[in-house]
Order: structure tokens, then sequence, then C-alpha cells
């Protein structure tokens, strides 16, 4: 979700280290793609402690104080943790508002209650900055080392391919696998196209299951590759299907064809993927009432576009 606001603050500033302190698998990417030049995980000790309003490590508080203005979309629904940056002087943007040492905080004027998706909800806080968002191109461009590994790992075959990444965080929001493997079947009697399906490491522990379930189409396993890699497999395929899931967000980052499947419980239009070439196939009534055949029509119709 914070890619396009890191994006556009890469652009913005391109001579200024950025540092991010997040989730682990979202600042990989990030760094995985120059966005950012060095990353902490938020998972760690003593961040989650310091981030949760304790504030009290003095290794934080360092590289805090070494920088020139700190961006926060980190929940603080007591404002402890802003209090603290307040109090030290720090130049600070925080859910929207740049404050300093002893001067009233500024606030957006837009009603970001009306932004949507969330995404965008998330960019519009660098206004403050005078940082605006175009979605017009993509925002995430694979190196040419990255390039270069995808090209290795495709050694042998032959003809275009398509990407399908299986798995999901949260097991609710995985679409059936045996409904991914009739979705291939289909797309291999109308296309000469080959599947590459895309593992990482939710769906390790489910590779048996998985390989029993391609066994006797034309596919082949990608597990646990670099996320740079990702991308270059992902942008040089004919299509990306995924479930909502970080795959489909990097999907439509670096501008390729996107089918995002989202269960009933999440809302497309807070949580889908950002790019000109997404459909969502919203599971209204569940992912197990969620036809092939309605997945494959939007596939089609990005394949045909």
């Amino acid at each position: 979700m914070l890619q396009p606001a890191i994006a556009e603050l890469r652009t913005s500033l391109p001579s200024n280290n950025i540092v991010l302190i997040g989730n682990p698998a979202a600042a990989s990417v990030l760094h995985s793609f120059g966005l950012v030049d060095e990353f902490i995980t938020l998972d760690e000790e003593p961040w989650w402690s310091f981030c949760k309003g304790d504030g009290q490590d003095h290794k934080c508080w360092e590289i805090i104080d070494s920088a020139d203005l700190v961006i926060s979309w980190l929940a603080d629904q007591n404002g402890t943790l802003l209090k603290k940056m307040v109090d030290r002087g720090r130049i600070h943007i925080h859910l929207g508002c740049v404050w300093k040492a002893g001067e009233q905080p500024g606030f957006l004027q837009d009603d970001l209650s009306e932004i949507r998706p969330v995404s965008s909800w998330f960019a519009a806080y660098l206004q403050p900055l005078g940082i605006k968002r175009d979605v017009s191109d993509p925002e995430l461009i694979p190196s040419s080392s990255a390039y270069v590994e995808a090209k290795n790992i495709m050694c042998g075959c032959h003809g275009p391919w398509y990407t399908i990444h299986p798995g999901a965080s949260c097991p609710d929001k995985c679409w059936p696998i045996e409904c991914w493997a009739q979705v291939v079947k289909i797309i291999q009697a109308r296309t000469n196209y080959l599947a590459l399906i895309l593992l990482g490491p939710n769906e390790m522990e489910s590779m048996a299951y998985i390989q029993s379930s391609f066994k006797d189409l034309q596919h082949r396993i990608i597990a646990d590759v670099k996320l740079s890699v990702m991308g270059a497999l992902i942008a040089d395929g004919k299509v990306h299907l995924g479930n909502d899931t970080g795959p489909s967000h990097l999907a439509a980052a670096v501008g390729g064809p996107v089918v995002a499947i989202f269960n009933e419980q999440s809302d497309p239009s807070l949580w889908a993927p950002q790019g000109n070439r997404v459909s969502v196939v919203h599971a209204a009534r569940g992912l197990s009432n969620l036809s092939p055949n309605q997945v494959l029509s939007a596939v089609f119709e990005q394949i045909n576009y």
C-alpha cells in the first residue's frame, strides 16, 4: 500500500537517503527496486516497542535524530509517538500534518475520508511536501540484473508465459488450488502460453499438493524467487493472476496486466492494486462460489486488450 507514496517520495527527493522502518515484506520489495536506500524491519526489537509508543530506546532515537524529515503512517491513536517527536524537535509528517516544535500543526485541506483506495490515501499525506501522485506510468522498474536472473530461470522455455501466485498471507484470501488448475487448463486449450506458478514462503508447505494439482498441465513452478526477479518475470508475462496479496500489487506496479481475486470480506475499492490494466474479480458470495469462468472472462479481456 505504501509503494505509490514511496515511489513519489523517491522521485521528488532523488538525492536523499531514504530509510524505511516497516513491514519486512513491503520494506524488502521497496529496497530491491531501489525506492529506499535502507530498511529496518518493524517487527524486530527495539523498533516494535518504540513504535508502539514506548519510545525510550536510544538506538532508535539515534537514527531518527539523524534524519532531516520523519514521515509516519503508523497508527498512533493516543498520540504518544507524535508527542515524543514534537517534544524532541523533529520535523515530522504524521497522518497528514507537518509539525515543528513550538508550532501548531498544519492539516491537509482535503477531506481524506473521501480518498480511495488506501494507497492513494497514503500518498495524499505527502501533500505538505508538494508531492502529488500520478498513476499513469509503471512505478517499479525491474533492474537489468533482475531481468538477467529472470532470463536464466526461463532458460529452455520457449514461447510466451503468464504468471500465477495462488497463495496469500491469510488463507481466507486464497482461491482453491483446484480452481486455479481449471483456469490453467482452459488457458492451455486456447493459447500456447506457459503458466509460471510463483510460490513464496507461505506456500512452501503446500508444495506437494500444488505440484500434484498442476501435474498434467503445461506449467513451471518457481519457488521463493527474489522479489525483484519476480517483478521481471511478471513484467515480461502476458498477464498476472493472483489473490488479494502482495504479488498482485507488485504486478500492477511493474505495469503488467493483472487479474486479482478478492474474497467477500475485502473491499476492492480500498485495497485493490492500482494500475491502468487491473481487473478485480470480487467473490461477493465467497471464494468457494467463484467459478473459473468468471476469472477466465477477466483473464482473456486482459490478454486481448
